[in-house]
């Protein structure tokens, strides 16, 4: 018989992408952002999520773990600063500033006047839709036997949410489903579980206690469109998938060669079942 082949992936970002928040950002500040490149907007969102994954791993680095929610709505107003972004109610003296000038030296740690802006960002995380081939790729990962799971630095209910509104209700199984059953949607792992941030490589080993479930013998693979979750991935024994759509450029200088270099999820999923067909 065959050993049994598990794929993992990251969510944010690698299975759902951020065009909502993108959107919401364009809506709150679209006064301010008139005369920008189209592609500032995307800028901002994109240095908010990786400022969030900064902060979350080193906070979780001197064991001070905190849920990622919590982490992306402490760092949203200090990013929006940097871009020269401010409601106009802020207290930050950047709110009648012109973006890259004018820009004047905190005198308190906090800025207010964020709040309905982190609210509305917050809420635009909760309506991150799939890319574009995620349905395709989990249908070929059923048909070929394959068990799919997703491994977030977010939250478990904010995964099941995103993967129900994609893959449909109660397409999360529930932890230590095995056999046929488990062919079947998705196994969800949460860094919550464990109260330590990706890319930990004690995650990863959680995560290999999740889908081995005492059987060593398996074929495992990591799908994710960040290096540095796929550098982390392959150092703990997958053989991983980058997938170029968000990146673009691997840095293999510092994070080396993936097994495998996917377009899409679709063609990850074209690759990891021919892997396993052998």
């Amino acid at each position: 018989m065959a050993p049994r082949a598990v794929v993992v992936h990251d969510v944010l970002g690698t299975l759902f992408s951020l065009d909502e928040p993108i959107k919401e950002l364009q809506s709150i500040f679209s006064a301010q952002l008139a005369a920008a490149p189209h592609i500032f907007a995307e800028l901002v969102v994109m240095d908010w999520y990786h400022a969030a994954q900064r902060d979350f791993g080193f906070i979780s680095m001197h064991g001070a773990y905190q849920p990622i929610g919590t982490v992306f709505a402490s760092t949203l107003p200090r990013v929006l600063l940097q871009a020269g972004l401010a409601p106009e109610s802020s207290s930050s003296d950047l709110a009648s500033a012109k973006r890259g000038a004018g820009r004047q030296p905190a005198t308190s740690v906090e800025a207010s006047g964020f709040e309905e802006v982190v609210q509305r960002m917050m809420g635009s995380l909760k309506r991150l839709t799939p890319r574009p081939t995620m349905q395709q790729a989990f249908a070929t990962y059923e048909a070929e036997g394959i068990e799919a799971w997703g491994a977030s630095n977010g939250s478990r209910e904010l995964s099941t949410a995103l993967f129900e509104g994609a893959l449909g209700k109660g397409s999360v199984r529930d932890h230590g489903v095995s056999g046929k059953e488990a062919l079947k949607g998705v196994g969800v792992f949460s860094c919550d579980e464990v109260q330590i941030a990706k890319p930990d490589p004690r995650v990863y080993q959680a995560v290999l206690e999740r889908i081995e479930r005492g059987e060593k013998d398996i074929q495992k693979f990591f799908v994710a469109t960040h290096s540095w979750d796929t550098f982390a991935a392959q150092k703990a024994g997958f053989k991983v998938v980058w997938v170029t759509n968000e990146e673009f450029h691997g840095a293999s200088g510092i994070y080396g060669t993936p097994d495998y270099i996917a377009t899409d999820l679709a063609d990850a999923a074209k690759q990891i079942a021919a892997a396993v067909r052998g």
